[in-house]
């Protein structure tokens, strides 16, 4: 999969390249919601340009620059939530996870999609993994283990994750991944 990670947090979003990385996926990083995207349009671009040339894979050809986004909420010039709506209106069928530890705080956005997932963080390596390979397949909307949730879904995440709620230490990695069970 190709994926483009939104994260302000570099231990943070290198812990993820180097992850997802390990699994084979081809991952980009960014570290705010302005440069996540002038990047996100590159690569529509690209795309595009490699259409209207006749250089696209049949099998990978999509009308989405990446099969993936992760994006944080809290970032410096746009959050996660801005550049997900701005993301949307230019690519409705684009697959988004919004990994943070904010997430009650946009539970009911309305320029959401149900190709917008949630995840709380600290969560499980083997959580995050499976939101992120096993979304790849399963239809719009869908929801994967207790702590992912569709953007449209009215759950109340604060409560599930209430111990959680004032993790977030920038120098503190061993919060943001719980270790495998």
């Amino acid at each position: 999969m190709k994926i483009l990670i939104a994260e302000d947090e570099h231990i943070i979003a290198n812990s993820y390249k180097l992850l997802l990385e390990s699994r084979k996926h081809e991952v980009i990083i960014c570290s705010n919601g302005e440069e996540c995207l002038k990047l996100f349009d590159e690569h529509a671009l690209k795309m595009k340009q490699c259409r209207v040339r006749g250089r696209t894979n049949a099998k990978k050809s999509s009308s989405r620059p990446f099969d993936l986004l992760i994006l944080d909420y809290r970032m410096p010039k746009k959050n996660g939530l801005e550049v997900a709506e701005q993301i949307l209106s230019r690519v409705p069928n684009q697959r988004i996870l919004i990994a943070s530890a904010y997430n009650h705080e946009i539970l009911n956005s309305k320029g959401l999609n149900q190709n917008v997932q949630m995840l709380d963080k600290p969560f499980e390596f083997d959580v995050f993994i499976s939101v992120v390979e096993q979304g790849q397949e399963a239809s719009p909307g869908f929801s994967l283990m207790k702590q992912s949730s569709p953007a449209t879904e009215a759950a109340d995440l604060s409560e599930r994750n209430a111990q959680d709620r004032d993790f977030m230490h920038a120098a503190d990695i061993s919060e943001i991944f719980r270790p495998w069970r």
